[in-house]
């Protein structure tokens, strides 16, 4: 089911018509919230981020084609405006500087397992995990386990290498199988 049930919202908003843009803001701020916060540590950012995030749709809605899944195409919006977020941040740019002294083993990462246990602890006690992650090893784990990019195109994304690309998703995964393994109610492999 998609998060607009009728396509007059995007025709009015092609067309400048504020009650479509108030109505397509509506539709679509939980789902595009969600997305935000998997970037970012605390709500004021989340919601900076997809205010951002929505006002590039509204001005690429012409480029959106009816036949398109439209929670894609605006999910794609989003984590690029994040993506492009980190990039102008300053701390950024020196913690990409230090990611690349990384030297790096391999690791199988197929062999690494955490079970969740999903049934046991909710979505969001696992979000504020993920959210107090260091910034640049979130953005690798949120584009390799939640966008299904591969680490070469991590790597060319962040302006970073493969290796501390893989550095930093095996840093997330220690980092929360910590964290689940103090939890009392669930058991890590």
């Amino acid at each position: 089911m998609s998060i607009l049930h009728d396509d007059s919202i995007i025709d009015g908003c092609l067309k400048g018509n504020r009650l479509s843009q108030q109505q397509m803001y509506k539709c679509c701020y939980e789902f595009l919230m969600r997305i935000c916060r998997r970037y970012v540590s605390n709500n004021e950012d989340a919601v900076d981020l997809m205010n951002q995030s929505f006002l590039k749709i509204l001005t690429h809605l012409s480029s959106f084609r009816k036949h398109e899944n439209f929670e894609a195409w605006i999910t794609t919006i989003t984590v690029h405006t994040a993506i492009d977020q980190i990039r102008k941040n300053k701390r950024y740019r020196e913690r990409v500087a230090l990611s690349e002294d990384y030297k790096v083993e391999l690791f199988d990462y197929d062999q690494i397992t955490i079970n969740v246990a999903a049934d046991k602890m909710m979505a969001d006690d696992i979000m504020k995990m993920i959210q107090q992650l260091p910034v640049l090893t979130r953005e690798v784990l949120n584009l390799n386990v939640i966008e299904g990019y591969h680490h070469k195109e991590i790597g060319e994304i962040l302006g970073i290498s493969e290796e501390a690309s893989r550095w930093h998703l095996h840093k997330a995964r220690q980092i929360l199988k910590e964290k689940l393994s103090v939890n009392k109610k669930i058991k890590v492999a």
